[in-house]
């Protein structure tokens, strides 16, 4: 099982990123930067930033992983 997850880590990884640019796409698309209001501007700024820390947290940590388990 543990080999299993080993070789698919990357592919965990990429199925929530690949929701969170979807759900971020959808918001766009129905007009939620169209108001131009500042505040939705830093709103949509603040949520890539806290998805890029979070993406960024996680493969530091795989690779963390990685190089322990060697």
């Amino acid at each position: 099982m543990k080999n299993i997850l080993k070789q698919f880590r990357y592919l965990i990884l990429l199925l929530p990123l690949g929701l969170f640019i979807a759900l971020v796409d959808s918001e766009v698309l129905n007009g939620f930067l169209g108001t131009n209001e500042l505040a939705d501007h830093y709103r949509f700024l603040g949520v890539l930033i806290l998805g890029v820390c979070v993406l960024l947290f996680v493969v530091l940590q795989i690779d963390k992983n990685s190089d322990s388990s060697n």
